[in-house]
């Protein structure tokens, strides 16, 4: 037990941050700005990544599975978060409507894990489905991991990239994670 919790999240690169505005639980949901706000501002910082937490359901073919963990993420999800893509390319989440899944995942649909790789699923939308293209199959998130999904959507998708969901200032809903070229003192970005 003491092994893992002093473990925790170590498979990530070197000065791997999550930003916090105070120091209460809701303080890690920040503005949807902040990351490229961070980027512009702090030389010691060499990537912004955003993730908006969500469950969601998903249709392929007959299946049909409800409760997936899932993350909208930026297409630099993978430099700044070291979560191991066993099949795929990691540039895919560039475009919209690209999803990863889980090892786990991939077997609740198909018996062979790779055959979905360039299929699609339909994610329920409002009165009807969107289509998404799995893009690339997730080793499962390591126990030691405080970041629990089974899939992970390209975070452009989120509302077809509406302004405020990318670059606004309106609501506090995304965590912001920043790789720094070297360690930063929380005093410096306060």
């Amino acid at each position: 037990f003491f092994t893992v919790q002093l473990n925790y999240d170590s498979f990530h690169f070197a000065h791997v941050y999550r930003v916090h505005l105070g120091k209460e639980a809701s303080a890690a949901k920040v503005f949807p700005a902040l990351a490229e706000k961070l980027m512009t501002n702090f030389s010691s910082i060499s990537e912004a990544t955003r993730l908006k937490k969500t469950t969601l359901a998903i249709q392929y073919n007959d299946t049909r599975l409800s409760d997936i963990r899932t993350y909208y993420v930026d297409e630099n999800f993978f430099d700044v978060l070291n979560y191991e893509v066993i099949a795929g390319n990691k540039e895919n989440l560039k475009a919209p409507y690209r999803v990863f899944i889980s090892e786990t995942l991939s077997r609740k649909i198909t018996d062979n894990i790779f055959s979905i790789i360039g299929e699609t699923i339909l994610i329920p939308k409002d009165n009807g489905y969107e289509s998404y293209t799995v893009e690339g199959i997730l080793k499962d998130t390591p126990l030691n991991s405080h970041l629990k999904f089974d899939m992970l959507v390209s975070y452009i998708s989120l509302d077809e990239g509406k302004p405020a969901f990318q670059y606004g200032w309106a609501f506090k809903g995304v965590d912001t994670y920043v790789k720094a070229t070297k360690p930063i003192k929380w005093q410096v970005v306060k």
